[in-house]
Parts: structure tokens; sequence; C-alpha cells
């Protein structure tokens, strides 16, 4: 992410979808050196899902095996009034950290701003 051009393309396509999707939301952490270390993307459903049944989320890196660089896939749950378990976002991030679960759930209310991470 930080030494190819592959973060440039996942900028593009975020910008691509975003322009034909406005209710898509995306966030991007960088580190001291500006340089990129996570990319975290709201979709509309995802934000809905967020408000509505956001009192308690999970989390877990995993699917590295599904991306070539093998950089941890982090996609926050919860669990619907059907208990149907449904991702709230999605994150590609450079490390699986507390830093990075920390960033990832204060940057939800910054991109669904009807969520409260202090409810």
């Amino acid at each position: 992410m930080q030494e190819d051009g592959n973060y440039w393309d996942a900028l593009k396509f975020l910008e691509e979808v975003k322009r034909n999707n406005k209710n898509m939301v995306y966030n991007i952490k960088y580190n001291d050196d500006n340089k990129p270390e996570g990319i975290m993307w709201m979709l509309p459903e995802m934000r809905e899902d967020l408000v509505r049944f956001g009192d308690i989320i999970c989390l877990d890196a995993q699917k590295r095996d599904y991306n070539k660089p093998g950089w941890p896939y982090i996609g926050p749950v919860i669990k619907d009034n059907e208990n149907h378990v449904r991702v709230v976002c999605e994150c590609i991030c450079i490390e699986e950290s507390n830093e990075m679960y920390c960033w990832i759930l204060k940057s939800l209310p910054y991109l669904e701003p009807r969520w409260n991470l202090q409810r």
C-alpha cells in the first residue's frame, strides 16, 4: 500500500464508486510520514445497518490469503433483527493492530454521523 501503485488504484476506484453512489463514504488512515496505512469504506446499506443494529460490534482481521499483498481485511460486523450477520464497513490495512482497530471504531461516526460510539 505504501510502496507501490496499488494505493492510487484503490483511491481511484473508491472515487469512481462514490461518483456513482453519492451515499458511499470512505476514509484513509495516514501515518506520521503521510503514508497510507488503511482504507475503509461504507456502502449505504452498511450505514443503515450500523445505525439500526450497531449496539454490539465484532472485529477481526481475516482474508489475508485473498489479496496478493497479504493485507489484513477487517470487516466489523453486527447482528440484525433476524440474527443475520451484517458487515458495517470494510477495511484493508497494512497490519492487524489495536491501533488499527481503534482507528476503525473512531472512524465509524465520522463516516456515519447518526451512529454514536458512546451509546
